[in-house]
C-alpha cells in the first residue's frame, strides 16, 4: 500500500535517502494509515546482501504504533520474493512517549537485485486506546540494506 498522503516526507525516496527520522513524526517519516506497510528497494544491480535495518515510529499519544511484524523479502526480478527473515518485538503498545525502534535482519548471504520490507500493521487502535475503533498508523524511515 502506498502511503498516505497526510505524512509522505519526500516521498519514497525518503526510505534509502540517509535522512533518518527522530522522534517528531512530521519530519522524513512515512506514515500508513490503518494499512500495512510495504517497500521495495532497487539496488540497480546484483548484489550480496546479508543484512536489512528500518526504523519504525511509536507514538502512541498520535495513534502510531510499532509493526506486529516486519518481512524481509529477496529477488533477482523485482516480481519473486523470497522471505529471507522475519521479525517481531516485544514492545508494548501501551509503552508512553515517542521512540524508535530499529528493526534488524540479518541472514545468510544471498544475491538480490530487489529487497522487500512489509510492515503488518495492527489496523485499527487497541479497544483501550481512545482512538479506538479509528485506524492505527505505521511510520517508517530508513531502510538500510548490507
Amino acid at each position: 500500500d502506498p502511503p498516505s498522503p497526510k505524512y509522505t516526507a519526500n516521498g519514497t525516496g525518503s526510505l534509502t535517502d540517509g535522512l533518518r527520522g527522530d522522534v517528531d513524526h512530521k519530519f522524513n517519516w512515512l506514515g500508513f494509515e490503518g494499512d500495512n506497510m510495504e517497500a521495495v528497494v532497487d539496488l540497480r544491480n546484483v548484489s550480496t546482501v546479508n543484512k536489512v535495518t528500518t526504523d519504525f515510529l511509536q507514538i502512541r499519544e498520535s495513534w502510531i504504533f510499532l509493526p506486529v511484524s516486519v518481512e524481509v523479502g529477496v529477488s533477482a526480478d523485482g516480481i519473486n520474493f523470497t522471505t529471507v527473515a522475519t521479525q517481531t518485538h516485544t514492545e508494548s503498545p501501551e509503552r508512553t512517549g515517542a521512540f524508535i525502534r530499529t528493526f534488524t535482519a540479518e541472514f545468510a548471504p544471498v544475491q538480490a537485485r530487489f529487497v522487500k520490507v512489509a510492515a503488518k500493521n495492527i489496523r485499527t487502535c487497541p479497544r483501550w486506546h481512545p482512538g479506538y475503533p479509528g485506524p492505527a498508523w505505521i511510520f517508517t524511515d530508513e531502510i538500510v540494506v548490507e
